[in-house]
């Protein structure tokens, strides 16, 4: 089941409510230093944190990100792992790979480990085009590139039912 938050709903109600219906539930929310960042970091298990090593503005905002994480963790004096997925990589350009530098200086120092890196290829856009997943396209990187990412996932919600 899909859920859209209306703008003024109330995020917290909604996960209350969904949690006696639902083992897992995923909230999709933006990265910047909003109100609905905050209720649903501090009712997760755990976060996946995607990161676009294109350039511009991204390393900023994610810096910005990782400092309202770190606040959210001293008001709520709790550890809300969270782990960061490089999205769009492309090894052989300087800039991706001074990026992806970068990023990993912040995530060590943030305790945020990079758990995936995701290429920048054309076959994301191509299967999605045709409306196709990319488990069903051709590129078997792009598959096994996906594949780390659900294992993972798998691994922190098995982990988190056992406790």
């Amino acid at each position: 089941d899909v859920y859209h938050l209306p703008k003024n709903a109330n995020l917290i109600k909604l996960c209350n409510q969904l949690e006696s219906k639902y083992e897992i539930i995923i909230i999709d929310c933006p990265p910047a230093s909003e109100k609905i960042t905050t209720i649903a970091l501090s009712k997760a298990d755990f976060s996946v944190v995607p990161v676009s090593t294109k350039g511009g503005s991204d390393l900023q905002v994610f810096e910005e990100f990782l400092e309202h994480l770190e606040l959210i963790r001293g008001k709520l004096a709790a550890p809300l792992p969270s782990y960061l997925v490089l999205n769009f990589f492309k090894p052989k350009m300087v800039l991706h790979k001074s990026f992806k530098t970068a990023i990993e200086n912040l995530t060590e120092e943030y305790q945020m480990p990079i758990i995936a890196t995701i290429g920048d290829r054309v076959s994301f856009g191509e299967a999605s085009a045709i409306g196709m997943g990319i488990m069903e396209w051709k590129d078997d990187k792009a598959k096994n590139e996906i594949n780390v990412l659900c294992e993972f996932i798998n691994q922190k919600i098995t982990e988190n039912g056992e406790k």
